[in-house]
């Protein structure tokens, strides 16, 4: 089963913007390189050349991004400069969590230095901004690369699920339906596929001719529809969508007449995959006896436990935070020893900023996040960029994840942070490309 991507416009295209040239197309063979970025930090090809697990995925990528740190200073002068907030914020943040993770294990924890320095491999994807400018990645580049790199993992699981690989065992995960410690659902970047997702939809209202641009996307869009409604079964992912799309709507500065056939589409597409999904929702939700019983039942409880586990040891630290550590059983330390029993900081959004990197690691999580949202919306609504729409859509994304029960978290966790910084570096980009800056 193959299906062919949509063709990627030559870089050749370009415009005119506040009296600079500005490539508003993406470059296929960066296209590529983000997409594949993305899938090596996923783990799937690691576990498909034999791997035991899917973390040496990351450390691959960790390797990248470290490699590019030397190499940005012989192209200091490529694309655009690093200046203050916008442009030093991801790294300040991962120097903050090295700091925090030194403090915590060393003094507060009494671990050794082998307990957590190996370990900040998982953080190291939030420098990839540097990479991405070494590169010369323009922001059509990240965008389309994040469309793509959704499109081949919805692929990827759909045809898992008419061929099941058994290289992918280790990707499942606890299914949202039923008892505890089941893995009936494969997820593979599932946050790149549902902003994938979103970013197609957002097309027609950045084309000039509305039916033509969406066209080439209709195959990868219905992928995406599928495994988000169908497989991934995450109650996040589903309200992350529900949400964005009123949002961008609100927001969009198209045409009345555009945003309106354009919600009247969504609304034919969208209702009847919603009925049918929200069904498999809200059904438990009416047979529980009580409240309680359906947390337990469906594996919200499990998030409770881990919060209050993980509180009581970010109390330790006087809100410091608990700070990196190894989830080797063999580490023995608070986050390894709780593993098996699925306490995941992942899990936590925001909280788990919190607990891991302190008040401090909050606040600058969250000035990120606001900022993330703010620069994209205003890009999308006070400029001529090309790319209007999707930023737009990005901003409209993080907005949504953040109005949920727990607060997505972008920047600190291990499974977020390389899109976050990749999304940071589209804001900046942008914003420079915008002659906003």
């Amino acid at each position: 089963m193959a299906i062919a991507l949509p063709k990627i416009e030559p870089e050749s295209a370009s415009s005119q913007l506040f009296g600079m040239t500005l490539r508003t197309r993406a470059k296929p063979l960066h296209v590529f390189i983000v997409a594949l970025v993305f899938f090596l930090d996923s783990g799937v090809p690691s576990l498909f050349w034999g791997a035991s697990d899917f973390t040496q995925g990351r450390m691959i990528i960790a390797a990248i991004v470290l490699a590019a740190l030397p190499a940005a200073f012989f192209f200091r002068t490529r694309g655009y400069p690093f200046r203050g907030w916008s442009g030093w914020a991801p790294v300040l943040l991962f120097v903050w969590i090295i700091i925090v993770s030194w403090i915590s294990n060393s003094l507060v924890f009494g671990y050794s230095l082998s307990n957590w320095l190996f370990a900040t491999y998982t953080m190291v994807p939030l420098l990839v901004p540097i990479l991405w400018r070494t590169l010369g990645m323009s922001a059509a580049d990240i965008l389309v690369g994040i469309m793509v790199a959704g499109a081949l993992a919805a692929l990827l699981v759909v045809i898992n699920t008419i061929m099941p690989m058994p290289q992918l065992n280790l990707m499942r995960r606890m299914s949202a339906f039923g008892e505890y410690g089941n893995a009936d659902r494969l997820v593979i970047m599932k946050d790149q596929v549902v902003l994938g997702m979103l970013l197609i939809l957002s097309i027609p209202l950045g084309k000039e001719q509305l039916v033509r641009g969406m066209l080439p996307w209709l195959i990868p869009l219905g992928l995406m529809i599928f495994v988000v409604t169908q497989t991934f079964e995450s109650r996040m992912a589903l309200l992350t969508v529900v949400f964005a799309i009123p949002i961008f709507f609100l927001l969009s500065r198209a045409s009345a007449k555009r945003q309106f056939t354009v919600f009247i589409g969504i609304i034919v597409i969208g209702i009847p995959a919603m009925i049918v999904t929200l069904q498999r929702f809200i059904a438990p939700l009416l047979m529980a006896q009580d409240l309680q019983s359906y947390m337990v039942e469906n594996n919200v409880m499990i998030r409770v436990e881990s919060s209050a586990y993980y509180f009581r040891h970010f109390l330790t630290t006087l809100g410091l935070g608990i700070g990196i550590m190894s989830t080797s059983p063999a580490s023995q330390n608070i986050i390894s020893d709780v593993v098996l029993d699925a306490y995941n900081l992942n899990d936590l959004g925001l909280l788990g900023a919190l607990y891991q990197f302190g008040v401090v690691g909050l606040i600058l999580c969250t000035a990120m996040t606001l900022t993330l949202i703010m620069r994209t919306i205003h890009i999308a609504r006070f400029s001529a960029h090309p790319r209007r729409a999707e930023l737009l859509m990005v901003g409209s994304y993080v907005a949504a994840s953040m109005i949920q029960p727990i607060p997505s978290n972008f920047f600190s966790l291990s499974y977020s942070c390389l899109l976050g910084a990749t999304l940071w570096y589209a804001m900046s980009r942008s914003w420079h490309e915008a002659g906003l800056s």
